[in-house]
C-alpha cells in the first residue's frame, strides 16, 4: 500500500514544472532565439545605403512579423464568423436493441365483460431505428452575426493599417539614425585627420610655456586652451566655446546610431556592418514641397492611424445596429425531417415545419441600454478621430516648418563653410610663404572642420524633419531633397 501511495505522489509531483525545468526551458528558447537571428543574415560584406538598410529593417524587423500574424488571426476570426451565417442543420440516428420486449396485457375492468384470458399488446419492437434531419434558421442570430462578422472584418483591416504604421515608423527611425551616423562618421574622419596635428601643437605650445619663449605667459597659456577647447569640439563633446555641458562624442554617436540601425535590421549579436556615406552632391536641401494646404490633404487621406479611427467609428456603428436587434424577439424558422421503423406505427416518415419565437421580456431594458451605450460611444469615436485629425495637421505643420526652418540655417552655415575655406585656403598660402605661422593655419583649418560638421549636422536634422514630414502625411520616402539617396 505504501509503495502505491509513493507512486502517486511522485506522479502528481511530476505535474509542477520545477525550477530548474522553467530554467532549462529557458535555455532552450534563447537558444532558438539566436538561431533564428542568425538564420539568413543580411549580406553585410559592403557599407550599406540607405535604401538596402530600409530594406532589410521592413524584411526582417520582428514588429511586424507578429502584426502580421495578429492581421491573420483576425481573418481567420473574420471567416469563423462567416461559416456561422449558416443556418443550424443537426442530424440524429438512433439504432438500439432491447433484450426484452415491452409488451404488456390488459384487463377488462368490468366483470361481466371479462369473458376471456388477458389480452397482451406490445406499442413498441425490441430493434428500434429512428433519424431526423433538423434544420432552423434563427433570423435574429443572423442579423447579429452578420454585424459581429463586419466588425471582425474592420478589426483585421485595423491590424493591416496597423502595420502600415508600424513600417512607416521603422523607415522612420531607419532614416533618423543614419543621417545622424553619417555625420558623426563624417566629423570623426575630420578629427581623425586633425587631431595628430593639434595634439603635436599642444605638445610645441607645453614646450615653449616651459621654455619661457613666449614673452606673455598669459598669451600661451590662452593659445593653450584654445587648442583644448577647440580639441573638445573636433572631438564632439560640445559645440561651444567653453568646456561646460559636454555631450557625448562623435565616436559615442556613431556607435549607438549603428546599434540602433543594428536593432531595426534584427541581426545577431556581434553583428559588424558599416554604412555608405553620401556623395558630395548628394547633400542637397531642394525637396520642391507643395504647399503646405496640399500636404494637409495628403496626411487626411493617407495617414493609417486615421483608417484606423475610421474602422473603430464603423465598430461602434455596428455595436448600435447589435443592440437594435437584440431589443425585438427572436424568430426561428425550422424544418424537421423524422423517421421511424416503428412497424406498429400508422405513418413512418413525417414532416415538421414552423416558427419558434422567444422574448425576454426582463432583458429589454439592458437591451435598450446596450443601444444608449453604442450611441455614446459612436459618438467617442468620432470625436477621437476628429481630435487626431487636428493632432495630425498639427504635427504636419511643424515638420514642414521645422524643414524650412532648417533650410534657411544649412543656407547660412554653408556660407560659413564657404567662408572658412576661403580664409583656411589663404593661411595655408601664406603659411607656405612664411606670412603666417603654422599655428594660424591650423586654426583655420581647425574652425573649417568644425564649420563643416555644423553644415553636416544641420543637413541631417533637415532629413530627419523631411522624413518625419513624410511620416506626417503617411507616405514615406516620398519626398526627398534632389539627388538623396
Amino acid at each position: 500500500m505504501i509503495k502505491y501511495v509513493c507512486f502517486l505522489f511522485l506522479l502528481l509531483s511530476g505535474c509542477y514544472p520545477t525550477r530548474c525545468s522553467l530554467e532549462q526551458e529557458r535555455m532552450e528558447i534563447a537558444e532558438d532565439d539566436i538561431e533564428w537571428l542568425d538564420s539568413y543574415p543580411p549580406d553585410l560584406s559592403h557599407p550599406l545605403t540607405l535604401n538596402e538598410i530600409i530594406e532589410i529593417a521592413v524584411s526582417r524587423n520582428l514588429e511586424l512579423f507578429v502584426k502580421a500574424e495578429e492581421y491573420q488571426i483576425q481573418e481567420d476570426q473574420a471567416d469563423k464568423l462567416r461559416w456561422a451565417l449558416l443556418p443550424d442543420l443537426n442530424w440524429d440516428y438512433d439504432d438500439s436493441h432491447r433484450s426484452q420486449n415491452t409488451a404488456a396485457y390488459s384487463k377488462f375492468l368490468n366483470p361481466a365483460l371479462n369473458v376471456g384470458p388477458p389480452l397482451y399488446q406490445i406499442g413498441s419492437p425490441q430493434h428500434s431505428r429512428t433519424w431526423n434531419l433538423d434544420l432552423a434558421w434563427n433570423v435574429l442570430d443572423f442579423g447579429v452575426t452578420y454585424f459581429r462578422g463586419r466588425q471582425q472584418e474592420n478589426k483585421a483591416s485595423i491590424e493591416a493599417y496597423e502595420y502600415e504604421r508600424i513600417r512607416n515608423s521603422v523607415i522612420f527611425r531607419v532614416v533618423s539614425s543614419y543621417w545622424l551616423a553619417v555625420s558623426s562618421k563624417l566629423a570623426l574622419e575630420r578629427a581623425n585627420i586633425l587631431l595628430p596635428e593639434m595634439l603635436d601643437q599642444t605638445e610645441k605650445l607645453k614646450k615653449e610655456l616651459v621654455d619661457h619663449i613666449y614673452l606673455s605667459k598669459s598669451q600661451g597659456l590662452g593659445k593653450l586652451v584654445y587648442f583644448y577647447q577647440r580639441e573638445i569640439q573636433v572631438r564632439g563633446y560640445n559645440d561651444r566655446n567653453d568646456s561646460s555641458d559636454p555631450t557625448q562624442g562623435y565616436e559615442k554617436q556613431l556607435q549607438d546610431n549603428l546599434l540602433q540601425l543594428a536593432g531595426l535590421m534584427q541581426l545577431p549579436p556581434g553583428a559588424e556592418f558599416d554604412i555608405a556615406l553620401p556623395e558630395a552632391e548628394e547633400l542637397s536641401i531642394e525637396a520642391f514641397l507643395p504647399p503646405v494646404r496640399e500636404l494637409f490633404d495628403y496626411a487626411l487621406i493617407y495617414r493609417p492611424e486615421l483608417f484606423e479611427r475610421d474602422l473603430e467609428y464603423k465598430i461602434s456603428a455596428d455595436d448600435v445596429n447589435i443592440a437594435i436587434l437584440q431589443q425585438f424577439p427572436g424568430v426561428q424558422l425550422f424544418n424537421i425531417d423524422n423517421f421511424d421503423n416503428n412497424p406498429f406505427l400508422l405513418h413512418n416518415k413525417w414532416y415538421l415545419a414552423g416558427v419558434r419565437t422567444a422574448w425576454n421580456l426582463l432583458q429589454f431594458p439592458q437591451n435598450v441600454m446596450d443601444h444608449v451605450i453604442g450611441v455614446a460611444s459612436e459618438e467617442r469615436d468620432r470625436r477621437n478621430r476628429l481630435l487626431l485629425s487636428q493632432a495630425v495637421l498639427t504635427q504636419v505643420s511643424l515638420a514642414y516648418l521645422q524643414f524650412v526652418q532648417n533650410q534657411e540655417q544649412f543656407r547660412i552655415a554653408e556660407s560659413v563653410v564657404k567662408a572658412n575655406q576661403a580664409v583656411a585656403a589663404l593661411a595655408e598660402k601664406e603659411s607656405a610663404v612664411g606670412k603666417k605661422s603654422k599655428l594660424e593655419a591650423l586654426q583655420a583649418k581647425i574652425d573649417l572642420a568644425l564649420a563643416r560638421n555644423n553644415l553636416m549636422k544641420i543637413f541631417a536634422e533637415l532629413q530627419n524633419n523631411l522624413e518625419e514630414l513624410n511620416n506626417a502625411i503617411g507616405l514615406p520616402r516620398y519626398y526627398k531633397t534632389e539627388g538623396s539617396p
